[in-house]
């Protein structure tokens, strides 16, 4: 009998997730069913760790006659219901509410109410929340956190919370995202506007909607009025009016839409999720002139440079006798650029916070030497222009924050900053937040394409490409034993990123014998001796690594027959490329060079049966090269191997071309060797 009422479960639950909706389910807060507790897997994505299966947010306007002065504001509600699978999902027990605020604004949270429930002993459990037990802190000077800890999350848990806030960013409207890295049931979002305000609505993100209706509303506002006493200091004349409004109801619904699964090479998801977002572009009140409240980047610019957390701090004198004495002996200006920058870079701490905005001020900055990256960095520009030079900071968005579109002017596009020095034609990008990058070497996360630069008089766009061509050069001798043993020796040059990727390493180990250990273990299938690393103390030059080793099943030997591949441990041995289609961009981090040189001493008596066959690929005239070269000469046998990527970025429709030429370059690198013991 419990069989049979589980496998109904099961077809209920096929069913209800399954079917495209055409109208908005029916879901009660606090009313959880069994068939969701009991509720195994999500049935079209089963390898998600959880399946959030009701989203609903209403946005709603009212007038606050209670403030002063009085205003519109506007009531934001959610109510979210997530079912949990595994351990895997056990943090969406924890919800973060950003909260606003700035300029005498602030957002605060009207109500909150959640549970937590668990299907015990055949009974339904839940667990309270409430907005007592949020825990408030500061994120930046512009933003709260409201955190909200769901209590008895476990495995097979659902947790359901109900908010609602109260805003005063007309500007910016609350965002509506549908779309999250696991699957989505039911995503539904209704916002009613005041005939008063237009906003621009801007959608990203590749899924349709099921429901995407605009209608009328009749709306009343009722509005208190004022007027002083004409005499004296008599009490003032207050009443009410109401003020009518044809307002637009939207409601934009979507159903089943699939997790958002990162794919390789890819920039950030922000820039393809589906959602939302709403922009404030006019106001018009009766009776009263229309508005234009979308910003111009020159307004922006205009802001930043008169702001006293921003272009006011860049122009103070700070450090001036450490400055003098920094530039004293500088030939010229790019050796005074340099010295400023390492000594930024070298005594001050970056506090892993991206900001926009000095935190207190430049000078307190100086005496803590820690700082967030606009701290750090407008220290940077103040100091450089100090010595001289033209320096300016640059507004930019990191890649995991998504690409700027400058169609919409507005701050909020960005997250991070760094500063630039023009030197001739030149300009030098600089970040003294890292340890290891320098002048137009930049973190791989500032390279996102469109970015912001604050002129003391303008604004100009720059396009933050990297164009640094990272290189490897490995060079190897070995010896192939007759019995199938494999030795010798192999050196690697590394340079730019490759350089930094293993300094970064070192750096996260503690140690450069802990590195070495951890290479060790990483390559179970040799037998590493006489082990050398140079270059560490000279950040330009690239670093070099050398090492004695014995290669393990490496080499297969049958009877007279040696088979083996010439690349060894060093080829990629799979396609990142996988899918059949793709709908993002594919960004590879930056442009690379590598080349490969492996000499081999044949075993006496052995001689070349088999070689694959030489070849040299090309894709979209260059941009990516591969080729693999064989020569032969008495008993030594020489494999030189290249790989080229140039150019960093391509589209989706490229994608195709891209993955049969990484399926080519996999194929071409497995290809095996074949030795023959000559016949006595």
């Amino acid at each position: 009998m419990q069989m049979k009422r589980n496998l109904l479960i099961s077809i209920i639950l096929v069913f209800l997730f399954n079917v495209a909706f055409s109208q908005a389910p029916k879901v009660k807060f606090g009313k959880v069913t069994e068939e969701e507790l009991t509720m195994k897997y999500y049935d079209r994505d089963t390898s998600a760790d959880a399946v959030i299966l009701f989203d609903k947010g209403e946005l709603n306007f009212f007038y606050n006659n209670f403030e002063s002065p009085k205003h519109f504001q506007f009531e934001f509600k959610r109510f979210l219901r997530i079912k949990i699978f595994n351990k895997n999902a056990l943090n969406k027990g924890n919800h973060d509410i950003y909260l606003r605020k700035g300029n005498g604004n602030r957002e605060t949270i009207k109500s909150l109410k959640g549970y937590t429930y668990n299907y015990e002993n055949g009974k339904i459990v839940k667990d309270k929340i409430s907005q007592s037990d949020l825990l408030n802190e500061e994120y930046d000077r512009n933003t709260d956190i409201a955190k909200c800890v769901m209590p008895n999350v476990r495995e097979g848990s659902i947790i359901e919370i109900e908010y609602s806030i109260l805003s005063d960013y007309l500007y910016y409207l609350q965002n509506w995202v549908f779309q999250y890295e696991i699957p989505v049931v039911w995503s539904e979002f209704i916002a009613v506007i005041p005939e008063f305000y237009n906003y621009n609505m801007i959608y990203t993100g590749y899924y349709n909607l099921d429901i995407n209706k605009t209608e009328d509303k009749t709306e009343s506002f009722q509005i208190q009025w004022e007027e002083q006493a004409r005499i004296g200091y008599g009490v003032p004349e207050r009443g009410y009016y109401d003020l009518e409004s044809e307002s637009k109801r939207y409601h934009l619904a979507s159903s089943n839409i699939p997790a958002f699964k990162e794919e390789p090479f890819m920039a950030s998801t922000e820039n393809y999720i589906f959602k939302i977002e709403f922009e404030l572009a006019t106001e018009k009140f009766p009776n009263s002139p229309m508005k234009h409240y979308a910003k111009s980047w020159e307004s922006i610019h205009n802001e930043l440079i008169t702001d006293d957390d921003f272009g006011v701090e860049l122009n103070k004198n700070i450090n001036k006798n450490l400055l003098e004495t920094l530039i004293l002996n500088s030939p010229d200006d790019i050796s005074k650029m340099n010295n400023i920058f390492n000594y930024i870079k070298n005594n001050y701490k970056w506090n892993n916070k991206n900001r926009l905005f000095v935190t207190n001020s430049l000078s307190q900055v100086v005496k803590e030497k820690t700082g967030s990256c606009a701290d750090i960095n407008l220290l940077l520009v103040n100091h450089l222009r100090q010595a001289g030079l033209t320096a300016n900071p640059v507004l930019i968005s990191t890649r995991t924050n998504g690409v700027v579109n400058d169609i919409y002017p507005g701050l909020n596009k960005f997250n991070y900053v760094i500063a630039s020095a023009q030197i001739g034609s030149t300009n030098y990008l600089m970040d003294a937040t890292n340890t290891y990058s320098q002048p137009n070497i930049l973190p791989l996360k500032c390279y996102n394409g469109k970015s912001f630069l604050v002129g003391e008089e303008r604004f100009a766009w720059i396009d933050i490409q990297n164009k640094n061509i990272s290189r490897n050069f490995v060079t190897g001798d070995f010896q192939i034993g007759a019995n199938g043993e494999l030795m010798g020796e192999i050196d690697f040059k590394s340079s730019n990123y490759f350089s930094i990727d293993i300094r970064e390493k070192i750096k996260e180990q503690g140690s450069l014998d802990k590195y070495i250990d951890d290479y060790k273990n990483k390559n179970q299938n040799l037998d590493i001796s006489e082990i050398s690393i140079s270059g560490l103390d000279t950040l330009e030059a690239p670093i070099q690594m050398k090492y004695s080793a014995e290669v393990e099943n490496s080499i297969e030997k049958i009877g007279d027959m040696i088979y083996f591949n010439p690349l060894i441990y060093l080829l990629d041995d799979e396609n990142p490329f996988k899918n059949e289609e793709r709908k993002y961009l594919i960004y590879f981090n930056f442009p690379t060079d590598e080349i490969y040189i492996i000499n081999y001493k044949l075993p006496d008596g052995f001689s070349v049966d088999q070689l694959p066959k030489p070849v040299v690929l090309n894709f979209l005239n260059g941009s990516i090269h591969f080729s693999i070269m064989y020569k032969q000469t008495d008993n030594n046998l020489q494999v030189i191997c290249k790989k080229k990527i140039i150019r960093t970025i391509y589209m989706p429709e490229e994608y195709l071309g891209l993955k049969d030429i990484f399926n080519q370059m996999t194929a071409k690198q497995q290809e095996k060797i074949v030795l023959k013991k000559a016949v006595n």
